[in-house]
């Protein structure tokens, strides 16, 4: 009952946060793998238009 009654008292919402995480799930669900964890996190800013590629040096 409590969180119910945040949920009608607040007007916050992850609704934002989910939905990048559904397109996160999607492009890694439709990649049949990526050479490098790099590569995998460019797409991902590809496809939210944040795009700044990651040095290879940056990821291990």
């Amino acid at each position: 009952q409590e969180q119910v009654s945040n949920a009608l008292r607040y007007h916050y919402s992850n609704g934002f946060l989910e939905g990048i995480n559904s397109q996160i799930k999607k492009i890694k669900n439709t990649a049949y793998g990526y050479r490098n964890w790099a590569n995998f996190i460019n797409r991902i800013f590809l496809e939210r238009v944040w795009f700044r590629p990651l040095s290879k040096n940056t990821v291990n």
